[in-house]
């Protein structure tokens, strides 16, 4: 691409909601230009603060607040390297700026996306400040009997160019109503735009003006026009829900079942749409739906939404999910956490679910995989201890399961709280929980060794036995002694060179005892012998990811 195409493309991506992919554009083609060096140390300063705000907000370290405020920031910035690269002067890294709205202009009417936090604000009032409520109009009258009401405010131009958007998302609102029988009452008032002491500037100014007026949702947004193109952005709260979402959350109990308990996300209840009308009226109509407890229809609309932005994506895929689990189609719900974890590969919540539901499926060694993205992020977190615990011990990794109880046991007791220097009891896991986990533990680690030792006593007498060398090279990698199980799988395919489970538990010993080049000439001597990937991953699951990791290095 010309520099004219980067610019334009780069901007595109910031009107997305895209932040991530324009900085990656950004620094590929300062990589590959030359006169554009100059701007490199800004792009990496701002690629730099967007993955420690993601990594924070997705470890629960920062208030949403704060999180749009630097979201924020990080837009600003990255236009000010966009506008540095059209104009040839770059831009001092604290230099203030005034947003430009024609710069993510588009030829369409509304643009896509949805961005959950507020990215393209032109004011920047604060959040605490409060609405003279006596400079408002009447509240309109609901519908007496509608299921849910919705307040639509006029949308607030920026360029004097007087809309009716708020006309149309009524009209398609009470569309979407009569379509699927569920009764919503959409209604506006005729505030004065043109008065930004009465105009809403941020989310808890609008919850004044819907809660005033008994509304369950507040629609509102801005207009501009520039150069016959129309950007539109619409803002919606759901009132009385809490500042989050709330969503199912799975764990384990006695006997690996799955319990579910409502638990709040870190998805706020206040978003940014960027969407096309039919696009964002689908999406918040699929919500409501929600929200009233209609699954079947909430999964017909979210499922028919698909966002561009990777916010956008964590909303509609958290509450797909959801509806899904409702609805007991766990394959579904799987798949829509698939789509979640691609774009928040981090997100503890969507990682917990969906890796005690393959523990559910008996898929233990993609359970412990997923539980253990989660721990890295949350090493106090025992309910996910207990369910990896639980999916070691029904994969036979008796040496890790064993380890997991023993860190269950230990962080139960205390938990050292580094804010407040204090020690505090953690929350328990249920002791029959734990104590029937341990059994099964214990139980099997006995059945182990008594294979081992049989084998051991067969070979004594026959040591070509190659069934009992088998016998004694599982149960050594199980028990957690894969120097054993190596030497034992070594010695199998010096009589038995195709022998395939000598081979996925030699690839496994030599990764366990930190040998990669050695498990990779393991994995290669396995292709060799005609084991594809899927063979290998059918006699053992877990080496998945250890297949994984070695295709990537090569």
């Amino acid at each position: 691409m010309n520099k004219a195409q980067i610019i334009a493309e780069a901007r595109r991506l910031v009107s997305e909601g895209q932040i991530e992919k324009s900085l990656v554009l950004l620094l590929d083609s300062i990589q590959q230009n030359p006169e554009l060096q100059p701007f490199r140390n800004l792009a990496l300063h701002a690629k730099s603060s967007l993955e420690k705000i993601q990594s924070d907000e997705s470890r629960g370290l920062v208030s949403f607040d704060n999180a749009k405020l630097a979201y924020n920031q990080i837009t600003n910035q990255t236009l000010r390297i966009i506008d540095g690269i059209e104009t040839g002067k770059v831009p001092r890294e604290d230099a203030p700026r005034r947003f430009k709205w024609w710069w993510v202009a588009l030829p369409v009417m509304l643009i896509g996306g949805i961005a959950a936090i507020a990215l393209l604000f032109t004011k920047e009032a604060p959040e605490d400040t409060v609405i003279d409520m006596g400079g408002i109009p009447e509240c309109p009258e609901f519908d007496s009997e509608a299921s849910f009401k919705v307040l639509v405010l006029p949308f607030q131009p920026l360029d004097e160019k007087v809309t009716k958007i708020h006309t149309g998302i009524i009209q398609r609102l009470s569309i979407l109503s009569e379509q699927y029988g569920m009764f919503t009452s959409a209604r506006t008032l005729e505030l004065d735009v043109n008065d930004d002491n009465a105009y809403p500037s941020n989310g808890k100014q609008a919850a004044n003006i819907g809660n005033k007026c008994a509304s369950q949702l507040i629609i509102w947004g801005t207009t501009e026009s520039k150069n016959n193109n129309n950007i539109v952005l619409t803002r919606f709260k759901f009132l009385h829900l809490g500042e989050q979402f709330k969503f199912t959350k799975l764990k384990i109990s006695e006997g690996a079942n799955v319990d579910t308990l409502s638990s709040i996300s870190s998805i706020t209840t206040e978003g940014v749409l960027t969407e096309q009308v039919e696009a964002n009226m689908r999406l918040i109509f699929g919500l409501i739906a929600r929200e009233m407890h209609n699954e079947e229809l909430a999964t017909r609309l979210l499922a028919s939404v698909e966002p561009k932005d990777s916010a956008g994506v964590l909303l509609r895929g958290m509450a797909l999910a959801d509806t899904y689990l409702s609805l007991g189609q766990t394959d579904k719900a799987i798949a829509s956490y698939n789509e979640v974890l691609e774009t928040h590969p981090n997100y503890g919540f969507a990682r917990n679910n969906r890796g005690v539901l393959l523990l559910e499926r008996g898929l233990f060694a993609e359970a412990a995989t997923d539980l253990s993205n989660l721990i890295a992020q949350q090493p106090n977190n025992l309910e996910a201890r207990t369910a990896r615990a639980t999916a070691y011990v029904k994969a036979d990794m008796l040496e890790k399961a064993g380890k997991e109880i023993e860190s269950i046991e230990r962080i139960q007791n205390t938990i050292k709280d580094s804010t407040e220097g204090q020690v505090k009891t953690a929350p328990k896991v249920p002791s029959e929980l734990l104590a029937a986990l341990k059994k099964e533990y214990q139980q099997k680690v006995s059945t182990e060794e008594l294979k081992k030792n049989r084998a051991e006593q067969t070979l004594k007498s026959n040591p070509n036995d190659v069934k009992a060398m088998e016998q004694k090279a599982v149960s050594s990698r199980n028990l957690g002694d894969y120097r054993t199980a190596a030497q034992t799988a070594e010695r199998i395919l010096t009589k038995d060179p195709d022998n395939p489970n000598a081979h996925a538990t030699l690839i496994e010993s030599k990764e366990a005892l930190l040998q990669p080049e050695a498990a990779k000439q393991a994995l290669q001597n396995a292709r060799e012998a005609g084991l594809t990937k899927e063979k290998l991953i059918k006699i053992r699951p877990v080496l998945k990811e250890i297949i994984k990791d070695q295709d990537k290095k090569q």
